[in-house]
């Protein structure tokens, strides 16, 4: 048995496999360095690497690739279904981690952390006059409303007394909670918001949604947070929103090009708060990946079944 594992991960959840005599294989992480290990891999620990259909036909004996994270946008979901491979993620074990680093973020924006903190090393006392925006009784909108979004939700529902507005098409009707509001559409939501925060997969429907558009229908001083993914967000419209002051700030932990590359307006703007795509990074949330990625690995290679966390549904699944 085979285990290709191109970037680093944590190995705790496939000890058993290892113990028992599975190979690790080590590759790089690009197109030709993946199609010259995958071949006889039998399961592959996934990061961020692309999986193109060019890729997977080379991986003749592959039958599961297990995501360390949530994302798949860079996995060929069809040429894996195609080709009888499991695609699985880890949809509960970064729910705290991007959770409690949104409100990071929030918390940020709103007391302007970024400016303060730049200004005082630099020996600018006088930065104390910057007013923030406190949270008490202001409405925070949530685009999303799967484990993330609801973890955001309580979270700043519970701690900061903030009301919860939620805008999802496919919302889960016992997600709801009591104090939880669902905005008929996203222009309702967007207009009653102090604090924008989305939570969605970067999908054909989601690519681009914060546009012009969007950002016009906020309410003027108010926030916007983007722990998802930087796909979503038309980035010259929101820098525009920023620059002319519609909107009070940004943190961003996504971006459309990563890394930012040195040049982006966004790195100019007193008003924003950037992490550089580490939302989930945290020892904890990646000791929950590795297990459930190895529990996932181990529901295949040693049950033959479907993967607890499966994303696809391949219609004629390879077995060992």
């Amino acid at each position: 048995m085979k285990l290709l594992v191109p970037q680093e991960v944590l190995l705790d959840g496939v000890q058993t496999l290892i113990e028992g005599g599975a190979e690790i294989v080590r590759c790089g992480n690009n197109e030709s360095s993946l199609i010259a290990a995958i071949g006889d891999c039998d399961a592959v620990l996934a990061r961020t690497e692309v999986y193109s259909r060019k890729v997977l036909e080379h991986a003749k004996n592959l039958k599961i690739i297990a995501r360390y994270g949530v994302g798949t946008e860079k996995i060929d979901i069809e040429a894996a279904n195609d080709l009888g491979i499991w695609v699985s993620n880890t949809p509960l074990a970064l729910t705290n981690a991007v959770a409690e680093h949104t409100l990071l973020l929030i918390l940020s924006t709103a007391k302007y952390m970024h400016f303060c903190d730049k200004n005082l090393r630099l020996g600018n006392f006088s930065c104390r006059s910057t007013l923030g925006m406190e949270l008490l009784g202001k409405t925070l909108g949530v685009i999303g409303f799967g484990q993330i979004g609801r973890a955001v939700a309580q979270k700043c529902k519970d701690g900061f007394g903030l009301n919860i507005v939620v805008y999802d098409p496919n919302i889960p009707k016992d997600s709801l909670t009591e104090g939880v509001v669902v905005a008929n559409d996203l222009q309702e939501l967007l207009g009653k918001a102090d604090i924008v925060t989305i939570h969605m997969p970067l999908a054909p429907a989601t690519k681009g949604l914060a546009d012009k558009a969007f950002f016009a229908a906020m309410k003027d001083g108010s926030i916007f947070i983007n722990a998802a993914r930087g796909g979503i967000v038309v980035e010259p419209d929101l820098i525009d929103a920023l620059q002319t002051g519609k909107l009070f700030g940004a943190g961003l932990d996504c971006f459309s090009s990563e890394p930012l590359p040195l040049d982006n307006p966004l790195y100019t703007l007193d008003n924003v708060v950037m992490t550089p795509h580490n939302a989930s990074a945290t020892t904890d949330s990646f000791l929950r990946c590795s297990v459930d990625m190895g529990k996932c690995i181990m529901d295949v290679l040693l049950e033959a079944k479907k993967p607890r966390y499966a994303v696809n549904n391949p219609l004629h699944p390879r077995v060992g």
